[in-house]
């Protein structure tokens, strides 16, 4: 397995090709990432609406992260919410 790093403020580099693509999201250059041959498409989020689906499907799998935080996020919203009814801070 190789790992190429393609930051959003750089170019793409010539060797950046594989099969599969784990995308994070603020970074246009997913177009042309997978147009190297990328089968497998996983975005680090839970929903892929700010891309064009049309250009990118092709026969090409997608994944998300959906489900993958909400207990994390859940629990720390509990905890803020005991810590400001139970003025946590003041003791």
């Amino acid at each position: 397995m190789q790992v190429v790093s393609v930051p959003p403020s750089e170019p793409v580099p010539d060797d950046a090709h594989g099969d599969v693509l784990l995308m994070a999201f603020g970074n246009d250059k997913i177009y042309e990432l997978v147009e190297r041959g990328v089968q497998w498409v996983h975005f680090i989020g839970t929903g892929i609406n700010a891309f064009d689906v049309q250009r990118l499907a092709r026969g090409r799998v997608f994944t998300n992260s959906r489900g993958s935080v909400e207990v994390p996020i859940s629990e720390w919203v509990l905890a803020l919410l005991l810590h400001h009814e139970k003025q946590l801070a003041d003791v």
